[in-house]
């Protein structure tokens, strides 16, 4: 099987895995819903690609590491942030819908 394939395949398993994934209330500004968001990420982590993944405290929101065979010739780093602003009035954004093209 080929990764497009496996893609095609499993094409409605990531778009829900991608919508609970930005679902999740994570507000830098308040701390709501931070600890929820770091548990889904461990979980995820860990289930979706059996990463070794471990929690680092700091002043702010705690950093996140997964690792994936560890002592492999290879290393790769993926980094991003799991926590967002306030959204600001509601009624000024526009929502645009999309089509997510399965062929």
């Amino acid at each position: 099987m080929t990764i497009d394939d496996y893609v095609r395949k499993n094409q409605q398993q990531f778009i829900n895995l991608l919508a609970n994934f930005v679902s999740q209330k994570s507000l830098s500004q308040t701390g709501e819903g931070i600890q929820a968001t770091i548990k889904f990420l461990k979980e995820l982590l860990e289930q979706f690609i059996h990463a070794k993944v471990e929690i680092i405290e700091t002043a702010g929101n705690p950093i996140i590491i997964a690792t994936l065979s560890p002592g492999k010739d290879n290393e790769y780093l993926f980094y991003g942030h799991y926590d967002v602003q306030l959204p600001g009035k509601l009624a000024e954004w526009k929502v645009k819908a999309i089509q997510i093209n399965s062929a």
